[in-house]
């Protein structure tokens, strides 16, 4: 496949995420989620009136039925962050930041972040240094057990959003750390283009590799995709074109409030050689909710 045609596809694709209509799915700008002491979640509108004392919080849940609670009770009040459908609130993906290895143009809210383990064998942690500035990194689990200890940085940085659009330009950096011999340094710099909601998008990639040798001829393009099938599942799709080699991965991803898991399945592709390797990455985001009562 050519890179005319690689681009010609990632055109139609963000054509289509363009002027496909919407699913079903009403506006929830002020619906809000309200935490309690005792673990447990609301989800509605404070109602603002002058019948009760400061100390009691009228709420409308989503079912239309209204609750009176101490405010002592609550613990937190902030926006809800998902899709309300038919009714019922869906939460968001947690982990919207990448696909599976591949970074998305969206980046986490200030003091927000996440713990990763990509093919279990490779941590990151990742940490909001504002809501533009995504900074993570890590280290192998299995170490210098195969060669000198590696250690990788990626940051990111969203630089244009506006509606379903969003840009970001980043790297990946990776060296050997221990060995004062030791001069290996290589990584990519790329831009990300994502189109679409959190519940379904397109992105398009391109990065420039190098090594100690400087940069190679060919730029890597990157053509995925995320898709929402039910309230705790999504289908990915994230996948590589280099001229004579492809890797295609496709799966889904199973999420919760924090935690997601992918499994996926990849095929590297080469001339007609076929390779096949798992995909099995687990991820745990935190928040820095700001309390907006």
């Amino acid at each position: 496949m050519t890179i005319n045609r690689i681009l010609l596809l990632c055109g139609a694709a963000f054509a289509v995420s363009s002027f496909t209509p919407a699913t079903a799915q009403e506006q929830t700008d002020s619906i809000l989620e309200i935490r309690l002491i005792d673990g447990s979640t609301l989800y509605g509108v404070l109602l603002d009136d002058s019948e009760h004392d400061a100390e009691t919080a009228h709420i409308r849940l989503l079912s239309g039925d209204e609750m009176l609670i101490a405010r002592a009770r609550i613990r937190t009040i902030s926006p809800a962050a998902g899709p309300l459908r038919e009714g019922e609130f869906w939460r968001d993906d947690p982990n919207l930041t990448r696909l599976f290895f591949a970074p998305t143009a969206r980046t986490m809210p200030k003091g927000g972040g996440y713990i990763a383990a990509y093919e279990l064998l490779f941590p990151f942690v990742a940490v909001g240094v504002s809501d533009t500035l995504l900074l993570a990194g890590g280290t192998p689990t299995f170490g210098d057990i195969i060669d000198d200890r590696v250690v990788y940085f990626a940051p990111k940085l969203r630089v244009f959003s506006s509606g379903r659009t969003d840009l970001a330009l980043g790297g990946f950096f990776f060296t050997e750390v221990g060995n004062e011999y030791s001069n290996f340094n290589a990584g990519a710099l790329y831009g990300v283009l994502t189109r679409g909601t959190s519940d379904r998008a397109v992105l398009l990639g391109v990065g420039a590799a190098y090594d100690d040798d400087g940069f190679l001829d060919e730029p890597i393009v990157m053509l995925g995709a995320a898709f929402r099938v039910s309230r705790t599942i999504k289908l990915i799709t994230e996948n590589y074109f280099i001229p004579d080699v492809s890797l295609i991965t496709f799966g889904p991803r199973f999420f919760g409030e924090r935690l997601s898991a992918d499994l996926g399945i990849g095929l590297f592709i080469e001339n007609r050689d076929v390779f096949t390797v798992p995909i099995v990455n687990f991820v745990y985001v935190w928040y820095a909710r700001a309390d907006c009562r």
